[in-house]
């Protein structure tokens, strides 16, 4: 998922976006914003991901140092260049996201294996990335306003969600 502000005629912020309940898998880049002439972004908001199998980041974020996002409940995997997230503003908040493989970030980080009930088994399907019973990943989550449904449609915990694209 792609967002930046390279062909603007006057410099432009991107403004109030949520990117939720994605599956991505074997990206480049999970989630990415370049800035080329822009001036950046706010109110990014990134919840209930899972990011795995990219040749870079899970997430990265090229915007000027004001630039402010969010990054809660999701599942980050490190790359193939063994980086999980890469921001360049201090205007982000990370927490409550589960780091399967490491490079954790911000608070309320849990580094372990989610338990996932199998993914990638016939192929990317997402169904095989929900939480099993002992995931650390069950109901570690902090709730999100605005983002009440999970990748199947089903009603998201209201006090302690699960992190990740199921409830």
């Amino acid at each position: 998922i792609s967002m930046g502000t390279e062909s603007a005629t006057a410099p432009v912020v991107l403004q109030d976006i949520t990117v939720a309940n994605n599956l991505i898998l074997g990206a480049s880049v999970g989630i990415l914003y370049a800035r080329f002439s822009g001036l950046g972004y706010s109110g990014i908001g990134i919840y209930y991901n899972v990011i795995a199998d990219t040749r870079r980041e899970a997430v990265w974020f090229d915007a000027a140092g004001t630039s402010s996002g969010v990054a809660r409940n999701n599942v980050f995997f490190r790359g193939a260049n063994d980086s999980a997230v890469g921001v360049n503003s201090t205007g982000w908040i990370i927490d409550h996201n589960l780091w399967p493989n490491g490079g954790q970030q911000g608070t309320a980080s849990i580094v372990a294996d989610p338990l996932f009930s199998a993914p990638g088994n016939g192929g990317t399907a997402a169904e095989g990335f929900r939480p099993q019973p002992g995931s650390l990943a069950l109901s570690a989550g902090t709730p999100v306003i605005g983002v009440s449904r999970d990748y199947a449609c089903k009603p998201r915990s209201s006090t302690a969600p699960t992190i990740g694209i199921y409830e």
